[in-house]
């Protein structure tokens, strides 16, 4: 098995699984959108974050009605800084802040990385600003990282091991509800970035090798990820096309 996609900083290239895809957003999963380059397209973030339901009917805006458990953008103002990150309760189409944040990074000079999520909740913390991206500072980097799908917790901390939970615990994004009450996908984020650790920080071998892990020990759910540290842009697909 391998991942998907790795795209660094020199093109600017966009993953919006919908508009690739061209489905619409059905099933239980949250939806997620990212984009990396020097040198944007004017108008580029905002068309494929709001843009119209005529052009862009898969823009994260139209897809919040069926994953309206909040929002998270989060982004990099320069290859190599601290992200900043935006989150709501609200749905999307539903809360200002959320169109704010979209109006603020479609102004020139956009972010170098961009990425964003609207949630569907599946496996607790609810009632709180989307915890995606979730965040976690190693190797003097801030990394970011987004999730739909579900995977099963249980096995999720069993493969991360006690030793390594208890030193990096979870933190839910500063939310304290979801700190105590674990987001799957949060364990999934450290289970990466544990298997990560291990290959010397090489993503694409660390990142690899927890998917492959995971799949052996009976995970069978979508564990579509993207995932940056401020300098390059990763990618996974896994699952049925409903949870792209």
């Amino acid at each position: 098995m391998t991942i998907r996609a790795t795209f660094s900083r020199k093109p600017a290239v966009v993953l919006l699984a919908g508009l690739l895809l061209l489905l619409p957003a059905t099933g239980d999963a949250c939806r997620m959108y990212a984009a990396i380059g020097a040198n944007l397209p004017d108008g580029m973030l905002y068309d494929h974050l709001r843009g119209d339901d005529t052009d862009f009917p898969y823009a994260l805006y139209y897809l919040a009605p069926q994953n309206d458990d909040g929002w998270g953008i989060g982004y990099y103002p320069q290859f190599g800084g601290l992200p900043t990150i935006a989150r709501g309760e609200p749905m999307a189409q539903n809360d200002p802040a959320y169109m704010a944040t979209v109006v603020a990074i479609d102004t020139p000079p956009e972010p170098q990385i961009t990425l964003a999520h609207v949630r569907k909740g599946t496996s607790g913390c609810y009632n709180v600003p989307n915890p995606h991206p979730f965040y976690r500072d190693k190797v003097g980097k801030r990394w970011l990282f987004e999730h739909n799908g579900g995977v099963n917790k249980t096995r999720m901390e069993d493969l991360i091991g006690s030793a390594y939970l208890a030193s990096n615990p979870p933190n839910g994004s500063g939310i304290p509800a979801c700190a105590s009450g674990v987001v799957d996908s949060e364990l999934y984020f450290l289970f990466v970035l544990k298997k990560i650790e291990e290959y010397g920080w090489n993503v694409v071998n660390g990142s690899a090798a927890a998917i492959r892990a995971m799949v052996a020990a009976g995970e069978t759910g979508a564990i579509n990820f993207i995932l940056s540290n401020g300098e390059t842009l990763w990618a996974f697909r896994k699952g049925t096309s409903s949870h792209t």
